[in-house]
């Protein structure tokens, strides 16, 4: 059974579908993709898993848990985290207090074996953002700023991270460095689902690839199969695409 089972969601806002009858799965210890063209219902979809919007149908399931009607706080508390398109930080904070806050909101849910501090300090190191701790978050470059975003994302122990378009702002180096910490998170057991419109950095590092065209599920399966799919170059890709490895 997948961690994350999402079975024939449907969204609609008055006349418009946003979402129809889409499913898939998520697994612990892999990376799962959902692309798409923009506006082809990737961020409904991730507000849906997270609880942020209600489904006109379909249901949400965590560890064979039915949570379509939990609101975000109880999804949360049972191991779900995620990030935004756009970048949301405490802008006046360092980025040791942004990580600080929710290290102390998430040791209170459990029975937590560090401090707020330290565990920020160890997420922080890990993220590779140890020299810039001390700095003002909205002093910080885009690309940085999205391992604010993730660091703090970590701070809750969540066995599935959402993140969406994550890759956004960052340079060569820092995807480069993005895709290690996307692998290293998911071998340690993390479902890890991923919005990204950086292909290269999708097909690098996805186990699994879900294709999203007006609100459909177009296409799922490997990156070797959706890369090359007609209709997901027709659709997104374009026929022109190559990928280099990251």
């Amino acid at each position: 059974m997948a961690l994350l089972e999402l079975t024939g969601v449907t969204v609609r806002f008055g006349g418009l579908i946003a979402v129809d009858d889409v499913s898939l799965n998520a697994e612990a210890g892999l990376i799962t993709g959902l692309i798409g063209p923009n506006g082809a219902g990737k961020t409904t979809l991730f507000n849906v898993v997270t609880g942020l919007e209600k489904p006109t149908r379909g249901r949400v399931t965590l560890d064979g848990e039915d949570i379509t009607s939990y609101p975000p706080y109880r999804r949360a508390r049972r191991g779900m985290a995620r990030t935004f398109q756009r970048l949301e930080l405490f802008g006046t904070l360092t980025v040791r207090e942004n990580v600080e806050v929710a290290a102390g909101i998430a040791v209170r849910w459990a029975d937590a074996k560090e401090s707020p501090p330290d565990l920020a300090a160890r997420l922080i190191d890990r993220v590779g953002l140890s020299a810039v701790a001390d700095e003002r978050a909205d002093a910080l470059p885009t690309g940085q700023g999205r391992l604010v975003e993730l660091a703090r994302s970590l701070a809750t122990n969540p066995r599935v991270l959402l993140l969406d378009e994550p890759a956004s702002g960052q340079s060569t180096s820092e995807t480069e460095h993005f895709a290690d910490l996307l692998r290293a998170l998911a071998a340690d057991g993390m479902a890890v689902v991923l919005v990204e419109h950086d292909m290269n950095l999708v097909m690098a590092v996805c186990d699994f690839i879900n294709v999203l065209d007006f609100g459909s599920l177009l296409v799922a399966g490997p990156p070797e199969q959706v890369r090359s799919d007609p209709a997901v170059l027709a659709a997104y890709l374009g026929s022109e695409w190559q990928a280099d490895a990251v």
